[in-house]
């Protein structure tokens, strides 16, 4: 009886260990050969492409243009993609809806990494600032919790900064990759993950 109620524990604890991980809401590694799972203005398509490099499917953005992918209604999550930047600068940016969305920027040019918040759409709130040295060729990966109001940036395992919103959060939305003006910018392996803790 004893080891029946071990056994019966051991499941229910291995069970809501499961219910508890985190849940993938969204993986593009373009291994497909396309950019199906995004969303993209007519216009834009001729600024996007996916291309193989050492056996390896990328996308290649050219800027200014952007793609959205998700859903509005996505609310904690974790955001994940690996960035090269051949020349200019690229934004990541998170919960992205018809009221706003926050970005992270990366500017080789100017050796700035910034966030900023645009809400409404065109009216930009810079919310955090600085220098970070960026080489172009070189691939980085970048990984954005955004929690209720709290936003963490990740460059590999190092955290970048901490941010928290007191002022009109955005609290869910969708994501959204953009390569800036007269960029070139190349993505991998981009990931959203629901955070359900």
């Amino acid at each position: 009886m004893k080891k029946t109620l071990t056994i019966a524990g051991a499941i229910l604890f291995f069970a809501s260990m499961i219910a508890c991980a985190d849940e993938a809401l969204f993986l593009d590694d373009f291994e497909s050969g396309s950019i199906k799972n995004w969303r993209i203005d007519a216009k834009n398509i001729p600024y996007w492409n996916v291309e193989k490099i050492d056996n390896n499917y990328i996308l290649n953005g050219a800027g200014p243009s952007g793609l959205n992918g998700g859903s509005d209604t996505w609310q904690d999550y974790s955001f994940k993609a690996k960035i090269e930047i051949l020349s200019g600068g690229c934004e990541l940016a998170f919960r992205v809806t018809p009221e706003g969305r926050y970005y992270i920027g990366f500017d080789t040019v100017k050796g700035a990494f910034y966030l900023d918040k645009d809400k409404p759409w065109g009216v930009k709130h810079h919310l955090k600032g600085f220098s970070v040295p960026l080489d172009s060729y070189k691939w980085y990966t970048i990984n954005v919790t955004a929690k209720r109001n709290n936003i963490k940036v990740f460059m590999g395992k190092d955290m970048l900064f901490e941010y928290t919103d007191n002022s009109e959060p955005l609290l869910k939305g969708g994501i959204q990759i953009i390569s800036l003006n007269n960029s070139e910018v190349r993505f991998d392996d981009i990931s959203v993950e629901n955070l359900k803790n």
